[in-house]
């Protein structure tokens, strides 16, 4: 659905303005060095033909840089909520700069429908640092338009978790002009906004409930790991969900979900289905193809599969006249997270995850004919050695 947004009546700023002149100006060289070959001059409506249509691919460019800096901005507006300082990765500022970048041309266009009116569209906050295909518009907050309504704007941007779970809200239905339409809200699925909270697919969050530590995590697009939060900060996300919703409803609906939604008790009760359908167990982290978490210690990300992968890139190196065996390799690692001051897991999950990076990394998968000087038979790999600072 296209936005209600009238980009073209928004004031442009200066840049938009030096690229277009810059444009038109060499669109028009162009124009006449082609003319001038036929031996004559463009026409004055050739020339303003040109004008108007590269105004026009402008003015399309300028909508999609607004619609992307506003979804970027509704993104880290529920994701400011998550983070919490000291349990963030500290990223350097150029690679920080990068992701946001990566993470706005990623932003799929079609999933900023005609609903989303009902929302603030405003850029108050910004990447610090665009390149100039951006332009760089502020736009200021806006009064929501009350046209539409809650359910309405949830199934424009969740259509899935509509079809799995129904409507958000509960509503009476009313004939008007032989149409039904959605009356009075009754009620709230709690299935439903447990499930939410799992997190916006259109702009990649994903949130889980880690059984094993009774925590949720959730997916950091800049971080590009999952970071802890807790159970009140989720509390947030959900509160200023409805919130935001209340202002696409008429005053009596609107009340219902202020007064009557936003409370501890439905809050409870929304975070116990949401803790058993975002749950996960141990493997999501810790399995050979484990996600990459973020454990606050020593100031870096600590997590196994990580580590591991550091530990092969760094300490492992390509050997065609070496053998290098899964227990080495184990016995390696466990003398690097020691020297590093980090925790050593079972050597279990080590050896897993470790056969799983080598594969991954080199391209190599465990051999178990691998025959030492003592005549034993053991698994590892043939074209790998040790690091000699760590044999």
């Amino acid at each position: 659905m296209p936005h209600k947004t009238d980009f073209s009546k928004i004031p442009k700023p200066k840049i938009f303005e030096e690229r277009l002149a810059q444009d038109i100006e060499e669109q028009l060289l162009e124009l006449v060095e082609r003319y001038k070959k036929q031996g004559r001059r463009p026409s004055g409506s050739e020339t303003y033909d040109v004008r108007q249509q590269v105004r026009a691919e402008h003015e399309v460019r300028f909508a999609e840089s607004c619609i992307k800096l506003a979804l970027w901005n509704q993104s880290e507006r529920i994701l400011r909520l998550l983070r919490t300082p000291g349990l963030l990765p500290v990223l350097e500022g150029s690679i920080y700069q990068q992701r946001q970048i990566e993470f706005i041309n990623q932003l799929d266009l079609s999933r900023f429908p005609e609903a989303d009116s009902a929302s603030p569209l405003y850029l108050g906050t910004l990447p610090t640092e665009l390149p100039d295909d951006y332009y760089m518009a502020s736009l200021e907050p806006r009064r929501p338009d009350t046209g539409v309504g809650p359910n309405e704007y949830f199934e424009a941007i969740s259509p899935d978790l509509v079809n799995d779970f129904g409507f958000p809200f509960y509503t009476s239905i009313k004939v008007v002009k032989r149409t039904q339409e959605a009356g009075k809200i009754m009620g709230i699925n709690k299935d439903f906004f447990a499930a939410f909270l799992g997190g916006q697919k259109r702009f990649k969050h994903d949130v889980i409930y880690f059984v094993p530590e009774n925590r949720f995590y959730y997916y950091d697009p800049m971080a590009q790991q999952y970071v802890p939060t807790s159970d009140d900060k989720i509390g947030l996300v959900l509160s200023l969900t409805l919130q935001d919703r209340a202002w696409g409803a008429d005053v009596e609906n609107a009340s219902m979900i202020l007064n009557q939604f936003r409370t501890k008790t439905v809050f409870d009760e929304i975070m116990v289905k949401a803790k058993l359908l975002l749950a996960v167990e141990k493997r999501f982290f810790e399995g050979p193809e484990a996600k990459t978490r973020f454990v606050p210690e020593n100031g870096a990300a600590n997590d196994i599969a990580s580590r591991v992968k550091e530990f092969i890139e760094s300490k492992i190196a390509v050997d065609e006249t070496a053998i290098l065996t899964v227990n080495e390799c184990v016995g390696a690692f466990e003398c690097y997270q020691h020297s590093n001051g980090a925790s050593v897991p079972s050597i279990k999950e080590i050896r897993l995850i470790a056969q799983a990076k080598v594969r991954e990394i080199y391209g190599k998968g465990v051999r178990n004919d691998i025959v030492l000087a003592d005549k034993k038979c053991v698994a590892g790999w043939r074209g790998l050695r040790l690091d000699d600072q760590i044999v």
